[in-house]
């Protein structure tokens, strides 16, 4: 078992993300709120790398500003177009 200073830094350590900086996090159930989906599809999302997160014990969090780009890429349905058709 983890002590509470390395369970603290560990912790710290986990919430700096993107150069650096302390982002600002939001859980999971906001970040779906944000994005229109289920929170086990941002999930999917961050345990893909196609959203960054951080896990605190069985709790994820991921940096607003991260949601906040995602909501404005394009939307991309559907099967990728083959390199023939592309």
């Amino acid at each position: 078992m983890w002590s509470t200073a390395r369970r603290s830094s560990q912790i710290l350590e986990n919430s700096k993300i993107l150069s650096g900086k302390v982002a600002e996090l939001v859980s999971l159930v906001d970040a779906s709120a944000m994005l229109g989906v289920s929170p086990e599809r941002v999930r999917q999302l961050v345990v893909a790398g196609d959203l960054p997160g951080v896990r605190f014990g069985t709790a994820w969090a991921v940096p607003k500003d991260a949601v906040v780009a995602r909501r404005h890429q394009a939307n991309r349905r559907g099967r990728p177009l083959s390199t023939k058709r592309a």
